[in-house]
């Protein structure tokens, strides 16, 4: 977090980010922020989507709450939104419709929207 929110230093954290991923395979939080590096700093949406698959994989298995804001539910609920923007922004609108249909909780408040979008496109 001091490398990417303070330094600024977009590379170390991502070094940092890619080792914690590997030691915590299981923490939805990490695999979230590891591909929010990837996404929003890198501009690298093929290497950041496994690492937020991974995490919303985590959340579903582990039952967590999409609509939460504290960790771990945080990794789950922001790694289905960062999903969402990286499909949305590649027009990928099959691939996001399967997406809110398998993955995201029938309690996300923007998974009928997401489902609506897509068929419209």
């Amino acid at each position: 977090l001091f490398f990417r929110d303070v330094a600024k230093d977009y590379a170390k954290s991502l070094e940092w980010y890619l080792r914690a991923a590997k030691a915590a395979p299981d923490d939805a939080c990490i695999q979230n922020d590891t591909g929010l590096i990837y996404h929003y700093h890198m501009n690298d949406f093929d290497k950041a989507e496994p690492y937020y698959r991974k995490a919303v994989e985590i959340g579903k298995a582990q039952g967590y709450d999409c609509n939460a804001g504290n960790d771990p539910d945080r990794g789950f609920r922001d790694a289905i939104n960062n999903m969402y923007k990286i499909l949305s922004a590649q027009k990928r609108w099959k691939d996001l419709k399967k997406f809110a249909e398998d993955d995201v909780p029938s309690s996300h408040p923007l998974r009928e929207m997401w489902i609506k979008e897509a068929e419209s496109k």
